[in-house]
């Protein structure tokens, strides 16, 4: 295994893992951004006419620029119990490595995903599903509160860090796990 460097290009089969406090951006094909958060494992997972990814731990944000594609193009997130199908959409997949049930959540934060497991197929949008051992769980509807959460979890630490000094400078309220985090 080597050390993934600035602009290297990705192949078939390649396979991405993250360490602590490390993340990975990809850009697949012009088309796709993806992020690959701390802890993950990633692999290449390419199809005619659609890209793909397999997730088998941890969790990876997704935004797919949906005019830049063919109509019958997708970006498929493959994880261990379902299948998360995007274009034109922002999305997060996490994809528990518990040695118990197959565990996989999907958010999505813009745009459709259509989301297959063995016994279903349905859309989001705006919403989060819980897919345990291929049954899918509630689906919710995210708040704008939840979107903007998920959404700074995108970002990077530095902005993050930024973003936390000017909350604190303006006196806006901070909640206790941000205030522990910062010490």
């Amino acid at each position: 295994m080597s050390t993934l460097k600035f602009k290297d290009s990705l192949f078939d089969h390649d396979r991405i893992g993250t360490g602590e406090r490390s993340s990975a951006r990809l850009l697949l094909g012009g088309k796709a951004l993806v992020t690959v958060r701390e802890l993950s494992s990633l692999t290449i997972a390419e199809q005619p006419d659609r890209a793909g990814l397999r997730l088998t731990g941890g969790s990876v944000a997704l935004a797919v620029a949906g005019q830049r594609m063919r109509p019958d193009e997708s970006v498929d997130i493959h994880l261990p119990n379902a299948v998360a199908s995007a274009r034109g959409a922002v999305l997060i997949a996490e994809a528990t490595r518990a040695t118990g049930p197959a565990v996989a959540v999907i958010h999505v934060l813009s745009g459709r995903v259509e989301v297959i497991t063995e016994s279903a197929t349905l859309w989001l949008t705006r919403q989060s599903v819980t897919v345990t051992d291929g049954r899918m769980g509630p689906i919710t509807t995210l708040t704008d509160r939840e979107l903007e959460h998920l959404a700074a979890s995108l970002r990077p630490d530095r902005l993050r860090r930024a973003e936390f000094e000017r909350r604190l400078l303006h006196g806006e309220n901070l909640s206790r796990g941000e205030v522990g985090r910062r010490r």
